[in-house]
């Protein structure tokens, strides 16, 4: 049995080092044909690493540039937004999401927030659920040494008492968007309109009545799916069916 088991291991981790030769081979490759201006190619090839089973920012990041540099800005924004789903705080990344964005048409209005919905949302996207959630156990568990150490000293001092509320307030300040962008990562599905232009209808289907029409690199929330259409809700809180075909889920 342990025979079988180290087999199976080796056997695993063998085609693991195939696979990241693979991965680092089609990696070369994409960045060979994106300087070559073979921006097809490039994204033939890091779509294949992705294929495989490989991740990551760069190779997001980089797949976005070569749909941009192609053209397709919608799919641009898409690989984009997948980098920043890693790592929210790529610098490079956002900049580029940003400049992408200036190639939209769809200019959405927004209501203006408040100070604490503002600082709600830039907590929420300054670090992905994992890592919000990590932060989150270190000062809960944090918090808990902390009062333990003050109850069971003998020389009980303010320090202690001290750091401890300081800890809790910090604790109350995260926990909401710590839970709030868990569910959303859980919960939420994304969109974005990869064709020149989509219809939005009231209902599933060209009978319905036409709110308006979006353009490619229009980001959404997906909220249902029937048929050929996808029920959306668009960062301003407007609601609307799109054509399942004009879209790409994030």
């Amino acid at each position: 049995m342990r025979k079988l088991l180290f087999l199976l291991l080796l056997l695993n981790a063998v085609a693991w080092g195939q696979g990241i030769r693979v991965a680092d081979s089609l990696f070369t490759s994409a960045s060979v044909k994106y300087d070559g201006a073979d921006y097809k190619g490039a994204v033939e090839d890091y779509g294949a690493i992705l294929n495989t089973g490989f991740e990551g920012v760069e190779i997001y990041y980089n797949l976005g540039n070569a749909y941009f540099k192609g053209g397709q800005v919608g799919r641009a924004i898409a690989s984009y937004r997948r980098a920043l789903r890693l790592n929210p705080r790529d610098e490079e990344t956002k900049t580029n999401l940003a400049f992408a964005k200036q190639f939209t048409i769809d200019r959405l209005e927004y209501p203006q927030v408040n100070f604490f919905a503002s600082l709600f949302r830039g907590i929420l996207s300054a670090f992905n659920a994992e890592e919000a959630f990590l932060i989150w156990t270190i000062l809960f568990w944090g918090t808990l040494c902390l009062w333990g150490l003050h109850f069971l000293s003998r020389h009980r001092t303010r320090v202690f008492v001290t750091l401890a509320t300081i800890l809790v307030c910090l604790l109350l300040i995260i926990s909401i968007p710590t839970a709030a962008k868990i569910y959303n990562q859980e919960t939420e599905t994304r969109g974005v309109l990869t064709s020149p232009e989509a219809k939005i209808y009231s209902g599933p289907g060209e009978d319905f009545t036409l709110q308006f029409t979006g353009h490619e690199g229009l980001e959404f929330s997906i909220d249902e799916r029937r048929e050929a259409y996808c029920r959306i809700t668009l960062d301003n809180g407007v609601k609307g069916w799109v054509k399942s075909e004009a879209v790409e889920v994030i």
